[in-house]
């Protein structure tokens, strides 16, 4: 197995708000991005994508691991082009949620990338 160190990056989101008390954020870090809808009542749901195509390639062959309060899911492996948005995940909680993206680059999963985000109550 071999480790991998990322830097934790949150980067700006970019958002939206909605008159039924939803707020939609999406964080991207390197290539991989995720967006978070926090709805009222605490809950929020949460998907991820791979934000560009891997070189020499038209897609990645990888998975997500989603995780945050309430929520620690593994997506499968397999093949994903970029924007291929994962399903939604619905979870309960408030506090940062996170997904980094594991790609398949010269033989081996590699991470390709870990934003971070808040939910909001």
């Amino acid at each position: 197995m071999i480790g991998v160190v990322t830097a934790l990056v949150v980067a700006a989101p970019t958002a939206s708000a909605s008159s039924s008390g939803t707020t939609n954020e999406q964080y991207c870090n390197h290539q991989v991005c995720m967006e978070v809808n926090s709805k009222s009542g605490g809950y929020y749901s949460v998907r991820a994508a791979f934000r560009s195509n891997p070189p020499f390639g038209a897609t990645h062959w990888g998975h997500f691991h989603l995780w945050g309060p309430g929520l620690d899911k593994y997506t499968p492996s397999q093949e994903r082009p970029a924007y291929q948005w994962t399903d939604w995940f619905l979870a309960r909680g408030v506090g940062n949620v996170c997904v980094e993206g594991w790609s398949l680059l010269d033989g081996n999963m590699r991470s390709i990338g870990l934003p971070c985000g808040p939910t909001h109550s």
